[in-house]
């Protein structure tokens, strides 16, 4: 647990809570799961991004502020920061595969927000929170932001077009499904995979992207 706080930045005064925010709904015998904690996480968490958000790009429009806004809470980059942490070395979970399941880790990073927030108060949360996504708020880009629009000014630069995308397939079980998207424009293709259409649709086109701007 030392070394979680080591990783988080921040030393629990009740140890409960950040036990408790690690400890996943899969294990029944434990009363001190993560699921309400998630929730308040969710808006301590997105009440200091706008914060940041707001101060740090004061300069842009209201909608693009709101990309920004959204990418940071989302929970792919929650995802990323939890595992910055090395957050599924000390999830407790009766299952080994969620560990490293996206979802799994986003809501135990929320929560660990959150058990800093009822630890400390909002100050601390703030300095913490900041520290966490620090990375991700300075490489803010146009493309990280919103993929699938700027893929779409990328083809229609070029030619008029607009990138075509097809579900190619859907996998696992209905609570647990993996779609695969493929995106096709100018010629090439890219496979984008996501727990949802929208989210492999997002993934195909920062890989066409990449692609396109491979090839430039």
């Amino acid at each position: 647990m030392y070394g979680l706080e080591a990783n988080i930045g921040y030393s629990f005064k009740n140890k409960a809570l950040i036990f408790r925010a690690i400890t996943h709904s899969s294990i029944k015998s434990s009363n001190n799961k993560f699921d309400q904690m998630e929730f308040l996480g969710d808006r301590v968490l997105n009440l200091i991004i706008a914060s940041i958000v707001s101060r740090k790009y004061a300069g842009l429009k209201t909608g693009e502020l709101s990309n920004i806004f959204s990418f940071l809470v989302s929970y792919k980059t929650c995802c990323l920061v939890a595992i910055d942490i090395n957050l599924p070395r000390y999830i407790r979970t009766s299952l080994k595969h969620l560990k490293t399941n996206e979802s799994v880790l986003a809501d135990a990073m929320e929560a660990i927000v959150a058990a800093i927030f009822l630890d400390s108060n909002y100050d601390t949360s703030y300095n913490v929170v900041s520290m966490l996504w620090e990375k991700y708020v300075n490489s803010i880009n146009v493309d990280c932001i919103n993929p699938k629009g700027r893929l779409q000014e990328i083809t229609q630069s070029i030619n008029n077009s607009l990138p075509v995308y097809e579900t190619i397939s859907i996998d696992g079980p209905s609570h647990m499904q993996e779609f695969s998207v493929r995106v096709t424009a100018l010629g090439k293709e890219a496979v984008g995979f996501g727990e949802s259409k929208k989210i492999a649709e997002i993934s195909a086109a920062s890989k066409m992207i990449e692609i396109l701007q491979w090839n430039e």
